[in-house]
């Protein structure tokens, strides 16, 4: 059966199966993702890389899976003589084993074990022109491909008969370490009678010539920069094998940790020699001195040419399968509306980027749109299309600055705790910050294991937004090279498409012109360091506070003027830019603890924006006054503090706002009044004396 099936194609159904399935770099054989031997594969592991890897490979996973003990045996014999007979003695034991031909007349047979094994292998043997037999159990901490192009001879593997996605791994033949002993004997029996002679283990060298002589010292290379690495160099090299153990040695100073790493990714190739043998050859390391050694530097080096060539297999791969694609009317017959978040700020699957300087709330803003996704509630002033659960990581402040800040919030617009359960999270990397990648020391940007840890929660919880703040905390690379900011981008990117969230991320802006805090309002091109971010963000806002020319120009004492931020668009790919500015006013919210925190609340501009500004006040406070007589029954009371809950829901602003807005419908006497009750078209104010008694304080006439 000929099956150059792809990941996304049929992974799905592997796992299904309950077989655990990887990833493999198109054109190897090697998995494209890293620590795959310890991890537990589950649906939401395939989801991912079904996005991030659709046309890659595929490949098992050998070892325990769901009280499964899978295993492969390898029959590496390319003479199809012997393979035949060993093809006869394996029939003879009537076990129905699934084939795999990668390169005829080699084989590859498809078990399961009674009992968890681990590799192990028979003799091996050579003939005269020195090609070399070997039968292989591959178990525990391996992986085969099962599906894809043999990098040696550029055709798809193939199945003979039933293949993985036809046998559940709970039915494959059951073999059991006896039958596996009997099977290479078989085999070596083959090949003495053949006359071939057993190969000795290769002699090893005496004196190890470096690949880069002049390295003495060690780099400093980081533990998971060098696990990166070494996933793109195989292990079935000896010379290589040796010269990784001896950089690591080196790199490390002989430690646990270095022999921890070198043991690993050993296990990886047909002649790992078990972890005794390999100890025995790490401690053997330290009598080399310091003469031409290796380091971390010619890992990389061998790391970034194998990266290379993998990309360029990818690459011409690719290029195989582009045609011209054409539209027809059903491909534009029933498009699906953009899913908006919030207002046309927020776009589900994209990223938005928000570039604001030091002081203006930024982080607080995040907040603020967060707890109106979360519930609902339109607290920024912009209408709230797709709420539901948030989620916040915060590099920046730590975990009790963020409450202090989050309660800030809930206090100014009046938020319960219950509309928040279960919809509100938060993380704070402060002082050990969560990335997303990180340049290793061939300064390749290396994709972070955090990316598909928060691209499996924030699904797992529904996450509709997700802010990232600050993106400098986010990767390691230079912020001035485009090159390496594209690929953190791409990463962004990313996250959002396999989230399906609205991902925010709160940027820096360059340093502005002196004096004028306006002066990065609307400026797409105002975030600090590489324009990659603004090329890949498909909705770019900014923050500026007023400036003090503003403040004067719109008569506002800088007391107040000093208060006001105002959000602009400075790129909107789906969206047309508001005609109107929204302005928001930091407001000074006391918590119970007696810190204070600003919040910023949305500020209606239009009254020194706009001529006309006291008619237009006077039609507003009017209209106020006929939504406190729609409140307050005639005849009945109210207290001041319910009336301004009820009409704070009403009108959809915070408790602060609404005061004002009492205040400016009813400005006598409204800050001492503590009831408020409508009479024959009247709104009369009264405040309370000893003994239970009222006294009028003022009348507002003119509600109908």
């Amino acid at each position: 059966m000929d099956r150059s099936g792809t990941f996304q194609g049929v992974a799905g159904t592997l796992l299904d199966q309950g077989y655990p399935p990887l990833p493999i770099l198109p054109g190897t054989k090697r998995p494209a993702i890293g620590a795959w031997a310890e991890r537990d594969i589950g649906p939401a592991d395939v989801r991912d890389w079904a996005i991030t890897c659709p046309q890659h490979g595929v490949g098992i996973r050998l070892g325990e899976h769901q009280g499964v003990n899978l295993i492969a045996l390898d029959l590496d014999v390319p003479d199809e003589e012997v393979q035949r007979s060993l093809a006869a003695w394996i029939h003879q034991s009537g076990l129905p084993f699934p084939v795999r031909i990668g390169q005829a007349p080699k084989a590859l047979l498809l078990a399961r074990s009674s009992d968890p094994l681990y590799k192990s292998r028979s003799r091996v043997f050579e003939d005269e022109s020195g090609r070399t037999f070997q039968v292989e159990v591959l178990a525990e901490g391996q992986q085969f491909v099962a599906f894809g192009t043999h990098p040696g001879t550029g055709r798809p593997f193939q199945w003979i008969g039933a293949d993985p996605t036809t046998v559940p791994a709970s039915s494959l033949p059951l073999v059991s370490q006896e039958w596996l002993q009997s099977l290479m004997e078989a085999f070596e029996a083959l090949a003495e009678a053949r006359g071939w002679r057993e190969k000795a283990r290769a002699r090893e060298s005496a004196e190890v010539v470096p690949l880069h002589g002049e390295y003495r010292e060690p780099l400093g290379a980081e533990q998971e920069q060098l696990r990166q690495a070494l996933q793109w160099l195989s292990a079935e090299d000896y010379q290589r094998w040796v010269d990784v153990g001896m950089a690591l040695f080196h790199e490390t100073d002989g430690s646990e940790t270095g022999l921890n790493l070198w043991d690993s990714w050993s296990q990886g190739g047909s002649t790992y020699p078990g972890r005794d043998e390999l100890a025995r050859k790490w401690r053997s390391f330290r009598g080399m001195g310091n003469r031409g050694t290796l380091t971390a530097r010619s890992i990389f080096h061998w790391a970034r040419r194998e990266y290379d060539e993998a990309l360029r297999t990818h690459h011409f791969q690719e290029a195989q399968g582009l045609a011209p694609r054409p539209v027809t009317a059903t491909d534009t017959d029933q498009l699906p509306p953009r899913q908006w978040v919030l207002g046309t700020r927020l776009l589900a699957s994209y990223v938005t980027a928000v570039f604001a300087p030091g002081g203006v709330a930024k982080s607080v803003m995040s907040l603020v749109t967060a707890m109106s996704v979360a519930t609902g509630r339109s607290l920024t002033g912009e209408p709230v299309h797709d709420p539901g659960p948030v989620w916040i990581i915060n590099n920046e402040d730590d975990h009790y600055e963020l409450m202090r800040r989050i309660e800030g919030v809930r206090i100014l617009f009046g938020v319960p705790w219950d509309e928040l359960r279960g919809k509100l999270y938060v993380n704070s990397g402060y002082g050990d910050p969560i990335r997303l990648a990180f340049q290793d020391g061939a300064g390749l940007l290396q994709q972070h294991p955090n990316m598909e840890r928060i691209c499996s929660r924030a699904r797992e919880h529904g996450v509709r937004y997700l802010v990232l703040d600050p993106f400098v905390s986010l990767h390691d690379a230079q912020e001035n090279d485009n090159q390496a900011i594209n690929a953190v981008s791409d990463i962004l990117k990313g996250v959002a498409a396999r989230t399906g969230a609205a991902v925010e991320v709160i940027h820096h802006v360059r340093k502005g012109q002196l004096g004028d805090s306006e002066a990065h309002a609307g400026d797409a091109e105002a975030g600090r360091g590489a324009s990659a971010l603004k090329d890949a963000a498909r909705v770019v806002v900014t923050l500026a506070r007023m400036s003090k020319d503003t403040a004067a120009q719109l008569g506002l004492p800088w007391s107040e003027g000093r208060r006001m931020v105002r959000m602009d668009a400075g790129k909107g790919n789906f969206s047309l830019p508001d005609e109107d500015v929204p302005w928001f006013r930091l407001e000074s919210v006391v918590l119970p603890s007696g810190d204070s925190v600003g919040v910023p609340e949305p500020f209606d501009m239009t009254p020194y924006t706009q001529a006309g500004g006291e008619e237009e006040d006077a039609t507003r406070g009017a209209q106020w006054l006929l939504d406190v007589a729609g409140v307050v029954e005639p005849g009945d009371s109210l207290l001041q503090k319910d009336l301004n809950g009820i009409l704070r829901a009403q009108w959809g602003v915070s408790e602060t706002t609404a005061r004002r807005r009492l205040e400016e419908a009813l400005p006598f006497g409204f800050a001492q009044a503590e009831r408020v009750e409508t009479f024959e078209g009247n709104v009369l104010l009264w405040r309370e004396r000893t003994g239970g008694q009222t006294s009028p304080i003022a009348v507002r006439c003119e509600t109908g």
